[in-house]
């Protein structure tokens, strides 16, 4: 199980500082148990983090672009549940070329 005792304690903490601060968190779809992908609890993703990975790395390719949206479509109920004012789903889509 991932330790979310750390991430909490750095919320907590940014959250002290009194600016506006968004917390990122990329290692949420990287959660694997047992060799498979674990279920992901976004309700404790979210208590923590305002943004969260969902999918993998993007590579310079329009394959890995297109498996993301495969991914996004395949899995938009649970994404959209997810995400709640202040809390976003990541799909690691920025590119450059």
């Amino acid at each position: 199980m991932v330790r979310w005792s750390g991430y909490a304690k750095m919320e907590r903490a940014l959250n002290q500082t009194g600016r506006p601060i968004v917390f990122g968190c990329g290692w949420p779809f990287f959660f694997w148990k047992d060799g498979k992908k674990a279920q992901i609890k976004y309700d404790d993703v979210r208590a923590a983090c305002n943004t969260w990975r969902i999918y993998e790395d993007v590579l310079g390719s329009w394959k890995s672009i297109a498996s993301i949206i495969r991914y996004v479509e395949e899995n938009q109920d649970v994404l959209a549940a997810a995400q709640k004012p202040g809390g976003w789903n990541d799909p690691d889509m920025v590119l450059t070329v």
